[in-house]
């Protein structure tokens, strides 16, 4: 009786995770230096004119302001990179007149946001990128089914252990029920070997 609803919320997931691939690293922001009363208007109010210039909009603000941290994602990496551009124009101005950022569209609760691109997921830790990595190591084991089969029949391990057949069973112990549980699945190929 209780299948069906699961199979439903497992779609859901897909869909969800549909949105999740189109944002890519390139175009979200990474923001930190955030003071802890920003809130997401904040934010958006920052950075929404550049997605609206470049006829662009934001794909969605994570906003984690009591641990100084904030992603915002676009639908393009252009609007990041404007955004980056200006960000590094106010430091410089910024360094010029020695200011701290005050007065800049960056300085936000007498804070100025550090702001950079999310690329760390490349580095192999982070939500979008993990299951191209997944897929990566896959394709590194260049036999894929072959790499999958040892696996199933008691780890692999034993497998080398037992070369010599039937060595492990002097040792006595609970080796043996693997190796007979291996038996029965390596039978047919014994039987074609052997014989």
């Amino acid at each position: 009786g209780g299948q069906p609803p699961r199979s439903n919320s497992s779609s859901n997931h897909q869909s969800l995770g549909n949105t999740i691939t189109q944002r890519t690293a390139e175009a979200t922001l990474f923001l930190k230096n955030i003071p802890d009363k920003t809130k997401e208007t904040d934010i958006r109010s920052i950075f929404e004119p550049y997605a609206t210039t470049a006829n662009k909009k934001i794909l969605g603000i994570t906003l984690h302001a009591s641990r100084g941290f904030c992603f915002v994602d676009f639908d393009a990496k252009l609007v990041v990179d404007a955004i980056l551009r200006d960000v590094e124009s106010s430091k410089e101005a910024n360094k010029a007149s020695g200011s701290n950022g005050e007065g800049s569209k960056f300085f936000i609760y007498g804070k100025f946001l550090d702001v950079g691109r999310k690329v760390q997921v490349d580095k192999g830790r982070g939500g979008g990128g993990s299951s191209q990595h997944r897929y990566r190591n896959r394709s590194a084991s260049p036999g894929n089914g072959v790499y999958h089969k040892p696996q199933r029949g008691g780890g692999g391990h034993h497998h080398r252990r037992n070369s010599p057949r039937g060595g492990s069973r002097a040792t006595g112990g609970p080796p043996q029920q693997q190796q007979q549980q291996q038996q029965q699945q390596q039978q047919p190929s014994q039987r074609n070997t052997g014989k």
